[in-house]
């Protein structure tokens, strides 16, 4: 290891490519490729690194249980089902799609940690799929008949659960595929860092 440490920003061009590709080959974790090569990373990204790194061991960890959920879904109330059952304007999309999604996102809460927030975004989606447990009760709290306004109650859910299975498919893809957090970003990773915040 050279002994004079140097930024990111100070090393030349062709030296950041050829440490870009010794990051992505995943022999090595990134911050080693860079201590390796003499660069002294940011505190900054040093903490983000960590982060991610610690995020996929928690996906690794919870793997068996997200393809088990994913296995789950994939029975006889699957996404087929969902997109007849919306279309049918049937009551049996709030049981059918909201208990999964609540199972799904409780997994994705477990992920994160504690001292780690969940992408508002996204909370607001399976917020507004899980909020009726039932068309009667939609009807109770708004005043609504729900069959008049189907849209606005049913599409919700499927949105929620949509989101949440694809979180976990992208989790359950990376946490097999990758053995270190990448420096550079498929865009399915991408998803699962800007799902959480530290």
């Amino acid at each position: 290891m050279p002994c004079l440490a140097m930024t990111w920003n100070e090393t030349p061009h062709e030296k950041q490519l050829e440490i870009l590709e010794q990051m992505q080959d995943g022999t090595k974790s990134p911050l080693q490729v860079l201590l390796d090569a003499g660069i002294t990373p940011s505190d900054r990204w040093v903490k983000e690194l960590t982060f991610a790194n610690d995020l996929l061991s928690n996906i690794k960890v919870k793997l068996p249980e997200l393809e088990a959920w994913l296995t789950e879904i994939a029975g006889p109330y699957d996404e087929e089902d969902a997109v007849y059952r919306f279309y049918h304007q049937s009551y049996k999309i709030f049981e059918r799609f909201q208990v999964p999604t609540e199972k799904g996102f409780q997994l994705i809460k477990e992920i994160g940690g504690d001292g780690t927030t969940i992408n508002e975004w996204y909370l607001e989606i399976y917020q507004d799929g899980t909020r009726y447990r039932s068309m009667t009760e939609v009807t109770l709290v708004t005043g609504e008949d729900m069959n008049e306004h189907w849209l606005k109650y049913a599409r919700p859910i499927l949105e929620g659960f949509w989101h949440t299975k694809y979180f976990i498919q992208m989790m359950v893809k990376y946490g097999k595929k990758l053995d270190f957090a990448p420096v550079v970003l498929p865009s399915g990773w991408a998803a699962i860092l800007a799902l959480y915040s530290a």
